[in-house]
């Protein structure tokens, strides 16, 4: 018999001669502390209440049945069924109900559309800008807080610019917060963006870097199964891992923030303020309309 069987008999055991004891006591006997280490049980729906006696057993019947039903699970002899009875039984002289373990379901995450870059601006826009950047990195962080909402307002919302976030995560933290990125619904995406360079220095650089997101985007709605599943699913990793060898290896991608316009034929490097970027694209687009 396993160890872990034994010490399971023997506790039973021992609380039933325990609760033998405590049955003798008349009602003013009782105090205040021992009637907070016992909870009254109803049974669940469908279920028939245990049958319980009009009298308690004598002490003496308590300690013998208990041994008795100790004695026959802790028997290395004992047929897995009769174990079964027995551990049945035992939880009848307790007075005690059966327990049923219940496992919470996965939280569900569409792997599908978090392996799909978030963007924003119609598909058929003049310049397709693709923004290789990272969570912890600190000039990405100056820049999106500095240019994007007037970027969009500017270019994205008239049609002039398609804009895609592709992640370019440089240690551990900033591919966490990739993953997360990609993990939240479309919908929630910039939200989730926003929170996290806007408070960068909150998490990116904590001594517990993921322990410190997590407490940034609970408030989101983001739970902690939903977190732990989503930086642990394998598919995600690789797609952002994916989007770094893209980077890297098709533009040459070395550091972040990097803005790659129309496939590579305009980069963008060094940019930290909206009207350094507005320059860049109006040149750009020049360019392209010669």
């Amino acid at each position: 018999m396993k160890r872990k069987d034994l010490f399971v008999a023997l506790s039973f055991a021992v609380f039933a001669v325990g609760l033998g004891t405590v049955v003798q006591k008349t009602s003013s006997e009782i105090s205040p502390q021992d009637g907070a280490n016992f909870a009254m049980m109803e049974p669940a729906a469908g279920e028939e209440e245990p049958a319980v006696e009009k009298t308690a057993a004598p002490e003496e019947e308590v300690q013998t049945e208990a041994a008795d039903i100790a004695n026959s699970v802790l028997s290395a002899e004992t047929a897995p069924e009769e174990q079964a009875k027995d551990v049945s039984s035992l939880s009848d002289v307790m007075g005690g109900e059966k327990s049923t373990q219940i496992t919470p379901a996965a939280p569900q995450i569409d792997v599908n559309k978090a392996m799909t870059y978030r963007s924003y601006g119609s598909d058929t826009a003049l310049l397709t800008i693709e923004n290789f950047s990272a969570y912890t990195c600190p000039h990405c962080a100056r820049l999106h807080n500095a240019a994007f909402e007037q970027l969009k307002k500017d270019y994205i919302d008239t049609g002039v610019v398609r804009y895609v976030i592709t992640p370019f995560p440089l240690n551990e933290p900033g591919l966490q917060a990739a993953m997360l990125a990609q993990c939240v619904a479309p919908e929630k995406f910039e939200g989730i963006q926003n929170l996290m360079y806007e408070n960068q220095t909150r998490w990116a650089y904590d001594a517990d870097p993921k322990k410190a997101l997590f407490d940034l985007v609970r408030f989101t709605g983001v739970t902690q199964d939903f977190f732990d599943t989503c930086i642990a699913n394998q598919d995600i990793q690789e797609f952002v891992m994916e989007s770094v060898r893209h980077g890297s290896e098709d533009y040459g991608v070395t550091g972040t923030p990097t803005l790659v316009v129309n496939n590579g034929k305009y980069t963008i490097r060094g940019i930290v303020s909206y009207d350094k970027l507005k320059e860049k694209i109006e040149a750009i687009i020049a360019d392209v309309k010669k």
